[in-house]
């Protein structure tokens, strides 16, 4: 009873307050590892798909295929690679943060 009611306020108005922040900032944390978990299958899938097409491209072995083939191993399948081992890298770091 001794505490003044401007006090009291403040006090009830900070602690919720940066509960809240704290709340949103871990659901947001979540929202974002959940999308980078989504786009990093997308990119497999891609990645996947295009050295399937670039070995049928090679198997078939007719005489423009074979440059396809390097051009799709080179443009997609080489870039995709890359970025997924970098996209990899960036998760790794980001888990040994949190944990």
């Amino acid at each position: 009873m001794g505490v003044s009611k401007s006090v009291h306020k403040r006090t009830c108005v900070a602690v919720p307050s940066k509960v809240r922040s704290a709340a949103i900032e871990n659901d947001g944390s979540r929202v974002m590892s959940m999308e980078l978990t989504v786009l990093s299958l997308r990119l497999r899938a891609i990645y996947a798909t295009a050295v399937a097409v670039q070995l049928a491209l090679r198997g078939q072995a007719a005489e423009r295929d074979l440059e396809i083939a390097d051009a799709l191993r080179v443009g997609v399948c080489d870039a995709l690679g890359d970025g997924l081992r970098e996209f990899d890298a960036i998760e790794r770091r980001g888990s040994r943060r949190s944990g």
